[in-house]
């Protein structure tokens, strides 16, 4: 765990370096296999006027029957490439990599699976004008934890 984030840590601090349009964002997610809902946040670091890189975390709400000790995470790092920018709504297609945590505490003891999984999926962002950007994506993780995931958000431009 320490290497992963320690590991995500690099990532942003080397894309924020040199990176003119920077975003963060939060919302809101839905996995199928999980099927309940989750938080996430992420952020957005643009290398070219038309590619970013978008390192997120979504943390599931899994509803265990009454069992409060379960946990269904994941963590992305994905390229966005955007191919239409005109207008309203700009849309772009992810492709990355998916690490997904799932375990379980039962007598005392935590047992637990991790997973490598590969992202691809589409994106939106709204274009509002304002201080907010809305944005929905869909993804579908192919690996150990295939699962479709939908998510809400919004994003702050931070210049």
């Amino acid at each position: 765990m320490k290497r992963i984030l320690l590991t995500v840590a690099v990532v942003l601090s080397l894309a924020l370096a040199g990176q003119a349009q920077t975003r963060l964002g939060a919302g809101l997610a839905w996995g199928s296999e999980v099927d309940d809902l989750g938080l996430g946040i992420n952020g957005e670091f643009f290398v070219k006027n038309n590619i970013s890189i978008s390192p997120g975390f979504i943390f599931y709400f899994e509803d265990n029957g009454g069992f409060q000790d379960r946990d269904w995470w994941e963590l992305n790092i994905n390229g966005n490439f955007y191919f239409a920018t005109e207008g309203v709504v700009d849309f772009y297609g992810i492709g990355g990599i998916n690490l997904t945590t799932r375990s379980i505490k039962s007598q005392g003891e935590r047992d637990g699976d991790t997973e490598l999984g590969i992202n691809l999926g589409i994106g939106a962002n709204f274009n509002t004008n304002g201080a907010i950007l809305p944005y929905t994506e869909l993804k579908y993780i192919a690996g150990n934890y295939d699962q479709a995931v939908l998510f809400f958000g919004i994003k702050f431009p931070l210049n």
